[in-house]
């Protein structure tokens, strides 16, 4: 065998290794592709979630420091549910349901302040996406708002204002007995790749603090 037919053969042989090789990665590539897909994504939707759920931990927190600082006030709740509301900016339509209760020794919210109807006998007031259109009207707030004649406010907790159910005006701001309040946010966030097949998930957060005791004489 002659040195070119040699010098030949060897070419071709190693172009055949080249075209297997650069086969082998291509199909390798194609196996680990989705994989690295996944990960990206899955690392998105994690950072997506973990902002979201700062944004209610804010909201929640926000909400008690200015409920327990306006402490018996008739519009203490929808002070609170300004700052709530504020929080989210434009997402503030996706907060499904905000629960100002008086918080028990465990700071848990009372069971019957979760089904989305407070009995009278629930220390809460219960204020759903109807009720935050509305926020920026105090008297819609007020415990003595009367619907059919919204231009006269009552005295205490009667009419059916939306914080009739635990009024402000019960609570108590003295050294000894200042009140527990409690803001429970609920938040519907949407999945940010949508790539897993669910649309949205729940974001909850409670957080309580005590009205703050009135110093005055």
């Amino acid at each position: 065998m002659t040195s070119s037919l040699r010098h030949s053969l060897a070419r071709l042989r190693s172009r055949d290794d080249q075209d297997r090789e650069r086969g082998a990665a291509i199909v390798e590539f194609a196996i680990v592709i989705p994989f690295l897909m996944i990960m990206v994504l899955g690392m998105v939707e994690i950072g997506t979630a973990w902002k979201a759920n700062q944004q209610v931990v804010q909201a929640a927190r926000s909400g008690a420091r200015t409920v327990t600082q306006l402490g018996p006030t008739d519009i203490a709740d929808q002070q609170a549910l300004l700052a709530v509301t504020a929080t989210f900016e434009d997402q503030a339509d996706r907060i499904l349901q905000v629960v100002i209760f008086d918080a028990p020794a465990n700071g848990q919210v009372p069971p019957g302040c979760l089904d989305g109807i407070a009995a009278p006998s629930d220390p809460c007031n219960i204020y759903d996406a109807n009720d935050l259109l509305f926020v920026n009207s105090p008297t819609y707030f007020d415990a003595g708002y009367d619907p059919l004649n919204p231009a006269t406010l009552t005295d205490g907790c009667g009419a059916a204002g939306a914080s009739r159910n635990w009024c402000p005006s019960s609570r108590s701001s003295t050294q000894a007995t200042a009140t527990f309040v409690g803001v429970y946010v609920e938040f519907e966030q949407n999945y940010f790749t949508g790539f897993f097949g669910v649309d949205t998930y729940t974001i909850t957060e409670t957080t309580v603090m005590r009205i703050e005791p009135d110093t005055g004489p």
